[in-house]
């Protein structure tokens, strides 16, 4: 094995052990129980997974699952063994395009990383991605550099990656067309139609799985209706909450090696002429700008998002402290450096409380160690206390927020377990049988307020709610009420 090779084993290896110790329990986010219910019934259409469909990484799952039985122990293993990969991955990105230094400083870069640490522990696609990108990215910047007998594998993997999360398409496609310029056209055509046929090969059963092409295009069209509300075209707001959360992800990325990247752009822009002849940074461009614009104007909403974006942000900030130490002929001053960057974003994922400010939004929710172990409590608890309290015969469950999908996993055996997730403004009439409704948490309807509301404490020193009525009560809910009719 070449030496190179031999590092980006170590870092994996480094990685691995350093992700087992804090693997969830227990599926994390709302698309971590659609992935899980993909595995039994594969049908985009149901949301088992959403739209688009990511169909590769449903069947590893699936593949996995027969062996494992444990559908969050599937995915979250595929998350640590990929995530652990894909530092190795980052590694010769960084070595490759620029030298051995800046490769190792991007794999320290990123092995403490709280996003990816964080990512690498819980039932989401993001790690996988962020592999799977990476090595993308190493073919096509290798096959643009001169190796042009890699057009077969650079399509094959783009194919590939599309079908793990279909977007990756248009955020790698401007780096893997710059790739095939190089080519005669023979070889062109054939990279088209390798990417085309490996494209096809998990396109066409996606669809059949999901009620054929219509069925599918449906489903699509409802998911792009919902993504287009929060697009800011036109929409000076929303362009500020897309940019702000872009910022907090990119920090929660780098963490404190985002000073290092600022620097790196900054030394940039002060010798653009330079750069701009120094052709080791035209793919970098063309996977940045395409992403950035994607998620700042269009959508962006879970940190995991900018996964995809990370290897090269990476690999910019490890050429940044390299070119830092080079100026300043430091060495060991460069290392120290890196290792500081190492220590505070460890720090963070190790010790961050599991919320900044102690706020419930979304983008302030840490990727850390507690943000995992507080999940996996509530959701261990809740499941418990349903379960040892209410009959399943006669009992639905109202969930929101986070854990509006996880009674559909988790609580398969009560009456109507996907009700949070057909809530509409049109009321919902409760089956006759139903004499209870628990509220799985406080972020269904938490002003709510009723004679009937009744409570039970929990281990964690919360409260579960839950409404209990006579037979014969005609119970009907929408998004916002919950209407009781005396028969």
């Amino acid at each position: 094995m070449k030496k190179d090779t031999w590092i980006a084993l170590i870092f994996s290896f480094l990685a691995l052990l350093l992700r087992i110790p804090f693997m969830s329990r227990f599926l994390y986010h709302w698309d971590s129980v659609n992935y899980a219910l993909s595995l039994e019934r594969y049908d985009v259409r149901l949301h088992q997974p959403h739209p688009p469909g990511y169909f590769l990484y449903s069947m590893m799952g699936k593949l996995l699952d027969l062996v494992v039985s444990d559908a969050n122990t599937s995915l979250v293993i595929i998350s640590v063994v990929f995530g652990s990969f894909g530092i190795g991955a980052i590694y010769l990105l960084g070595a490759k395009v620029f030298d051995q230094r800046t490769g190792i400083f991007t794999a320290l870069l990123g092995i403490s990383s709280p996003l990816h640490w964080f990512e690498s522990e819980i039932a989401l696609n993001y790690s996988l991605d962020f592999f799977l990108v990476s090595i993308t990215a190493l073919l096509c910047i290798a096959q643009w550099r001169g190796q042009h007998t890699l057009w077969f594998w650079s399509a094959l993997l783009l194919g590939i990656t599309t079908g793990v999360r279909q977007v990756d398409i248009l955020f790698l496609g401007p780096l893997w067309l710059l790739a095939i310029i190089p080519l005669n056209w023979k070889q062109r055509i054939s990279s088209i139609l390798v990417l085309l046929v490996t494209m096809l090969a998990w396109l066409i059963p996606m669809a059949f799985l999901s009620g054929g092409i219509a069925g599918y295009l449906e489903a699509l069209t409802a998911s792009s209706s919902g993504i287009s509300s929060e697009s800011s075209f036109f929409d000076i707001k929303q362009l500020t909450v897309n940019l702000g959360r872009f910022t907090i992800y990119l920090a929660y990325g780098l963490g404190a090696a985002l000073l290092s990247l600022v620097l790196g752009v900054w030394a940039m822009i002060r010798s653009w002429k330079t750069v701009l002849k120094d052709t080791r940074f035209l793919p970098f461009i063309l996977w940045i700008i395409p992403s950035t614009l994607f998620f700042v104007i269009i959508h962006i909403r879970q940190s995991g998002h900018i996964m995809l974006l990370l290897p090269a942000l990476f690999v910019l900030a490890g050429w940044s402290i390299s070119v830092w130490m080079k100026s300043a002929h430091r060495q060991m001053t460069g290392w120290v450096i890196a290792g500081i960057f190492v220590v505070i974003n460890a720090f963070f994922f190790l010790a961050a409380p599991p919320s900044l400010f102690g706020s419930n939004q979304v983008p302030l929710q840490t990727p850390s160690r507690a943000s995992i172990g507080q999940r996996d409590r509530f959701l261990e608890t809740r499941i418990a206390a349903i379960r040892e309290t209410f009959n399943p015969d006669s009992t639905t469950i109202l969930a929101g927020g986070l854990n509006f999908r996880h009674p559909d996993y988790y609580l398969e055996d009560y009456q109507m377990t996907n009700l949070s997730y057909r809530l509409s403004d049109q009321p919902i009439v409760l089956e006759n049988r139903v004499d209870t409704l628990v509220f799985f948490d406080d972020q269904a309807f938490p002003d709510f307020s009723d004679p009937r509301l009744q409570t039970i404490n929990l281990l964690d020193g919360s409260q579960l709610r839950y409404l209990r009525w006579s037979p014969g009560t005609r119970i009907e809910i929408s998004q916002s009420t919950i209407v009781f009719k005396e028969q």
